[in-house]
């Protein structure tokens, strides 16, 4: 069979959608269970924006904090966003840092976890799909072990 003609049965099938979830999932997973991690040995204090910087369309804080041995410490975030009102300077905000090494810090906000969770989220849910179009797939499909017809006859009276 040639490789062309193989390929767009896999797409023309539940095991493209299949691949097409499970690779979403594989992208996003790892970033996930590293955010599980941090969060689960962070510690939380609060902070303050400093400043907010403008990357192309999007801005995103630079915030100030005190760790458990009051060191004032200062990270940029890395969740932006497009509308530059939504920060505003001395703002207090929620920080997780890590207790080993405090300049890794991240802003303590739902957003900023839902954000790195729409990739593998929609992964699982087109995974499912996938195994949904298969399993119908392989109910209308004839089984090798039945004949592929079978004749029925009528009863006269």
């Amino acid at each position: 069979m040639n490789l062309k003609l193989l390929w767009q049965r896999v797409l023309d099938s539940g095991w493209g959608i299949l691949i097409l979830g499970a690779a979403a999932i594989g992208m996003g997973a790892p970033q996930v269970v590293d955010n599980l991690r941090f969060v689960e040995t962070a510690k939380q204090t609060t902070g303050v924006i400093v400043e907010v910087v403008r990357v192309g369309d999007d801005f995103h804080p630079i915030v100030e904090y005190a760790d458990a041995e009051e060191r004032q410490l200062r990270f940029e975030s890395r969740w932006t966003v497009e509308d530059g009102s939504y920060f505003q300077v001395g703002q207090t905000v929620g920080v997780l840092y890590a207790p080993d090494d405090p300049a890794d810090a991240r802003l303590d906000t739902w957003e900023s976890w839902a954000m790195d969770s729409i990739i593998p989220g929609l992964g699982a849910v087109i995974l499912l799909i996938g195994i949904v179009s298969l399993v119908k797939e392989r109910g209308h499909r004839p089984s090798r072990n039945r004949p592929m017809s079978t004749r029925v006859e009528s009863k006269q009276r």
